[in-house]
């Protein structure tokens, strides 16, 4: 699957009712708070990383590893794009020492962005 528009951009779109149709858990998440996040993919995707931290803290671990294979996939065929929404979105809205829950279950470039984003808040 390729997340794509018709220009050629991210479609941002795309990417969440993807990872909505791959852990129906986030429907209604997403829903609950659609007033605040609704129309924004920056902030769904980063409600979604805070649920995925909840699922797995929860011994629900289920949609973990495919929730992170879509942003694994934005990361390796998105481009600047991708790294931009899964990096500045996604990785940033992970709360604090959730990387250790989602670690086990993300790609090498997902690790590569979580370490990134942790070596720049360490710093300031």
């Amino acid at each position: 699957m390729t997340f794509k528009d018709r220009d050629g951009h991210l479609d941002m779109e795309a990417v969440i009712d993807h990872m909505v149709r791959t852990c129906a858990s986030l429907g209604p998440i997403l829903k609950a708070d659609e007033d605040i996040i609704g129309g924004l993919p920056c902030l769904q995707v980063s409600w979604i990383a805070k649920a995925l931290v909840k699922f797995g803290r929860d011994g629900d671990a289920g949609c973990l590893k495919p929730v992170l294979d879509i942003a694994e996939q934005v990361l390796r065929d998105g481009g600047q794009e991708g790294r931009d929404f899964i990096g500045a979105c996604m990785v940033e809205g992970i709360p604090d020492n959730g990387e250790s829950v989602l670690a086990p279950f993300a790609g090498p470039l997902l690790l590569q962005a979580m370490d990134q984003w942790r070596g720049r808040s360490a710093s300031g």
